[in-house]
This record gives C-alpha cells, sequence and structure tokens, in this order.
C-alpha cells in the first residue's frame, strides 16, 4: 500500500499565494506620474501576459497533479467501505471546486487584460494627440517665425527708404 496523505488543498488557499497581476495593478495606479513610452508599456504588458500565463498554468499543473495523486491513493487504498466512498466524493467534489475556481480564475485574467489592452490603446491614443499637437506647435512657431522676418525685412526697407528721402531732401 501507498504511503498517502489525506490532506487536501482548500481553493481559497491559493488565493493567499502573491498575485502577480494585483502587484501590475497598484503598479498602474502608481504610475501616471511617470511618463512612459509606449512601447515600453507595449513590453510590459507582453511580459505580463506571459508571466500571468505560465503562473496560471504551472499552478494549475501541479494542482491536478496532486489531485491525481490523491485519487489514485484513494483508490489504491481499500475499496467498498462507506469511508472511502465518501472521501471519493470529497474529492470529486474538491476537483470540481477546483476546475470551477480554474475557469473563474481564467475568466478573471481575461478581463484583467482586456483592461491593459484598453489602457494600453489609449495611452496610444493619447501620445497620438500629443504627437500631433507637438507637430502643429513646430508648424505655428515655423509660420510665426517666417512671419517676424518678412516684418523685420519690411521694416529695414522703409528705414532705408526714410533715410534715403532725408538725405534727397538735404541735398535739394
Amino acid at each position: 500500500m501507498q504511503n498517502c496523505s489525506p490532506e487536501m488543498v482548500h481553493p481559497a488557499s491559493f488565493n493567499k499565494q502573491q498575485d502577480p497581476l494585483s502587484n501590475c495593478y497598484s503598479d498602474m495606479k502608481n504610475c501616471h506620474s511617470e511618463a512612459i513610452l509606449p512601447y515600453k508599456l507595449f513590453s510590459d504588458v507582453e511580459e505580463i501576459q506571459e508571466t500571468v500565463m505560465s503562473d496560471s498554468m504551472k499552478q494549475e499543473l501541479a494542482l491536478n497533479g496532486q489531485i491525481n495523486y490523491q485519487l489514485a491513493c484513494a483508490a489504491s487504498s481499500t475499496m467498498g467501505s462507506q469511508f472511502n466512498q465518501s472521501m471519493l466524493s470529497t474529492f470529486e467534489k474538491s476537483v470540481m471546486e477546483q476546475a470551477h475556481f480554474n475557469d473563474l480564475k481564467t475568466l478573471e485574467i481575461g478581463l484583467i487584460m482586456k483592461g491593459l489592452n484598453k489602457s494600453q490603446l489609449a495611452l496610444n491614443s493619447e501620445s497620438n494627440h500629443l504627437e500631433r499637437f507637438k507637430l502643429s506647435m513646430g508648424i505655428s512657431k515655423a509660420s510665426f517665425n517666417a512671419k517676424k522676418f518678412k516684418n523685420q525685412l519690411e521694416d529695414i526697407r522703409c528705414a532705408e527708404l526714410l533715410s534715403c528721402s532725408r538725405s534727397v531732401w538735404i541735398v535739394s
């Protein structure tokens, strides 16, 4: 007979683990005082997606392995007793609860990723608006400098004409 421990891992215990998304969310809340370039944000979002997906896959594989091991231990022990049947039904309920928990966690991660993508699109849009504004300001500045130069040339011509007409008056 194998040495199996009947320890159960309750799905709520996974909530107590360090959640990388909560750190990401708190970092996003604190980031509006810093300038973030769109390409840096995009790479950060991709890194977060990869980290979240790999962490959730690792967690799910470890959990499935543990549940399979527990089910195998329960099945190999004395079959047919009332205690064994209740243990199997408890394991089945636990597996179903864990599957439901995993589905909800996947849905939550999907919603968070949608929110991050929307934030990224909003930042990209805002960045594009700022670039357009900078370009229009540059064009306005160039236009202003051209008008200023034209006015300076006219002032110089008027001053030369005035000095020329004074000298004609003095000579005549």
